[in-house]
């Protein structure tokens, strides 16, 4: 998970692309990066006051593993994980446990005593998703770039022999240059007597693919606006269809809220254990990036209002019935 980081001990000098080991390991690299970079996305999804320490130790925890431990003993505030032997009858750990830091300190205690757990979710699962949609965008990087290499115009010309192949070389050098060059090529006349040209030109490229980049792109956005869907920001509008009606895009809008407010309701519960068992005075919310999801939705035109009524807004349709009616009737 977030303590496995083997890329950080490449010695660069050492690194060679070109191998297949190397390739797979630079794959790995990009997959690991669209990790972190999901990861930094949603942590970000909450702001917590109170906090002895940064709050992507809590967060790494909780969504790399499910679960984490806040404990307090002579030396403070603590926040890891723990080893322990007892279970309850529902597989919750209780009784004496370890809690043990990023950094190895550990602490004894008792579970909701001096100890207090708190899950990620509802199930006390970490955040799969952000493993399947860092892959899934790394293939998407590496579909594009394969795409972007092979619609290359560069065609290959080639050498009857390595004196030609030299001749060849400095009059493409001069032509990126600008200049125009005359080579030497002795059998010029046997080809052109022959019938055959004095160069052959491979493609190995395909640059007729180059509209293949717009599809790749499209479904880098899809990913994207998945993924941002589900953790509260409906990006659904950016991709309307025609088919698509106004009621199915505002239906995203009461979908999005849905998972965010069940990773707000265990952090929370997580922060007011602490508070009573602990004697702290941790609080979490949303963070203002997140701040619309406690806005009231509109939903097929009708606006709820603080005291809970809904009130009937007014709709093109509406107006236009206005602006067209006859004034004398």
């Amino acid at each position: 998970m977030f303590y496995d980081r083997p890329f950080w001990d490449i010695n660069i000098f050492d690194f060679n692309p070109e191998t297949k080991k190397n390739r797979k390991l630079l794959n790995d690299i990009k997959k690991m990066k669209n990790y972190y970079v999901l990861f930094e996305l949603i942590s970000s999804m909450f702001k917590y006051d109170g906090l002895p320490w940064r709050q992507e130790f809590i967060e790494e925890l909780l969504m790399g593993y499910g679960w984490a431990a806040i404990g307090k003993d002579e030396n403070g505030i603590h926040i890891g994980y723990i080893a322990y032997t007892e279970l309850d009858e529902n597989n919750i750990p209780i009784g004496p446990a370890t809690l043990t830091t990023r950094h190895a300190y550990q602490m004894e205690g008792v579970i909701d005593e001096n100890i207090v757990l708190g899950f990620n979710n509802n199930i006390r699962l970490p955040e799969l998703k952000i493993h399947e949609y860092a892959d899934m965008f790394t293939e998407s990087d590496i579909s594009i770039k394969s795409i972007i290499k092979k619609a290359r115009l560069n065609p290959v010309p080639l050498a009857r022999d390595s004196k030609v192949e030299k001749a060849l070389n400095n009059i493409m050098s001069e032509i990126e240059e600008g200049n125009t060059k005359a080579i030497a090529y002795d059998a010029i006349r046997d080809d052109l007597i022959e019938g055959s040209d004095p160069v052959t030109i491979l493609h190995l490229t395909e640059p007729e693919h180059t509209d293949k980049l717009q599809y790749m792109s499209k479904f880098y956005d899809d990913l994207l606006r998945r993924v941002l869907t589900f953790y509260g920001h409906p990006l659904s509008s950016a991709s309307k269809m025609a088919q698509v009606t106004s009621a199915e895009l505002e239906g995203y809008s009461t979908y999005s809220r849905i998972y965010p407010y069940v990773l707000l309701d265990q952090r929370q519960d997580f922060m007011n254990r602490c508070n009573e068992i602990l004697g702290t005075s941790f609080s979490v919310d949303f963070s203002d990036a997140w701040e619309h999801l406690k806005y009231d939705i509109v939903l097929n035109n009708e606006e709820v209002t603080d005291d809970g009524i809904k009130d009937d807004a007014k709709t093109d349709e509406g107006d236009n019935a206005d602006n067209n009616s006859d004034p004398n009737e």
